[in-house]
């Protein structure tokens, strides 16, 4: 329970330090610009302008945000329900041991977990979404089941004694209290995979790691950073 609470901690004074959201995107808008201006202006030659055509560039982005949006959206898909499920009072004894199993999970390098999926499975997008997914699960899964047991009993017995049945409770009392501790893990979820879908060209899967990998092989350092 100790790491239940660091996690509720964490969680919601992850959601405090956001105080300029705007500051994000226009940021990335900004990074975006600066990429296009690059390769607009500057001389290259024609393996790393072959490389840097706006075409293959915005189709190993378009794979990359495939391959994110896939796995969040199914990881979101997974990890509710089973959080929820796993709060509840006959899972009881379930949730210590699931949670070790997920942290072993997320404690396997993230390479590791999409090779050994590919060699079992096959290579291919599919592939790769599937063990990004397994990869980034448990941040979501955990605050999830944190945000829900760390509901104060007196909010709980208080809504029970007014007669709101438990799915009710669950509904209207303790999945809003818990939002700000579900928004963080998900937060997390989403930078995982972000980070992790590099990895996918791997296993064919394309993506932004296309680039980086491309440019490694070839001494290309400025396909590497635009990747």
């Amino acid at each position: 329970m100790t790491s239940l609470a660091a996690a509720s901690d964490a969680g919601t004074s992850a959601s405090r330090r956001t105080r300029f959201p705007i500051l994000v995107p226009i940021l990335v808008v900004l990074i975006l610009l600066g990429v296009a201006w690059y390769i607009s202006a500057v001389q290259l030659d024609s393996v790393t302008a072959r490389m840097l055509e706006p075409s293959n560039v915005l189709r190993r982005a378009g794979e990359h945000a495939w391959i994110v949006f896939a796995s969040t959206v199914l990881g979101v898909l997974f990890a509710l329900p089973m959080g929820i499920l796993l709060s509840r009072r006959w899972a009881k004894y379930l949730r210590t041991p699931l949670l070790a199993i997920g942290s072993a999970a997320q404690a396997l390098p993230s390479i590791g977990i999409i090779v050994l999926l590919a060699l079992l499975v096959g290579t291919g997008t599919n592939t790769a979404i599937v063990a990004i997914l397994l990869f980034s699960l448990l941040p979501l899964l955990r605050n999830t089941l944190v945000a829900i047991v760390s509901c104060p009993p007196s909010i709980t017995k208080a809504a029970a004694g007014m007669g709101v049945s438990g799915m009710q409770i669950l509904m209207r009392v303790e999945l809003p209290l818990g939002v700000p501790v579900i928004l963080a893990g998900w937060r997390t979820m989403l930078v995982l995979n972000v980070g992790t879908a590099a990895l996918a060209t791997l296993i064919g899967a394309g993506g932004l790691g296309s680039l980086i990998d491309s440019g490694m092989q070839l001494g290309r350092m400025d396909v590497v950073i635009i990747g």
